[in-house]
């Protein structure tokens, strides 16, 4: 990742990030998952390129929902169910 221009979350070693002039591509890891989300189709579909010369991968398609949330559109997110709130113990 890092020889094509991403840089690592400075937060979350698991979410690499590039960003140019013309959009950006945000990369998260989770076990086996991976989950991409860009500015725009050209990033997503240059990275997927980029990692699936490199990886065994599989395209599961546009991501539905994402840790009970559903992305509607371009900046709306619906929270389908409440996560249990934290209790003090």
């Amino acid at each position: 990742m890092i020889e094509n221009d991403f840089r690592i979350n400075e937060y979350d070693k698991y979410v690499y990030v590039k960003g140019t002039e013309k959009g950006y591509v945000i990369v998260c890891l989770y076990v086996d998952d991976m989950l991409i989300i860009g500015s725009n189709n050209e990033f997503i579909k240059a990275t997927k390129k980029m990692l699936t010369s490199k990886f065994e991968m599989k395209d599961m398609g546009v991501a539905d929902v994402i840790l009970n949330v559903l992305p509607l559109y371009p900046g709306r997110l619906f929270i389908k169910r409440p996560l249990a709130p934290l209790r003090d113990e």
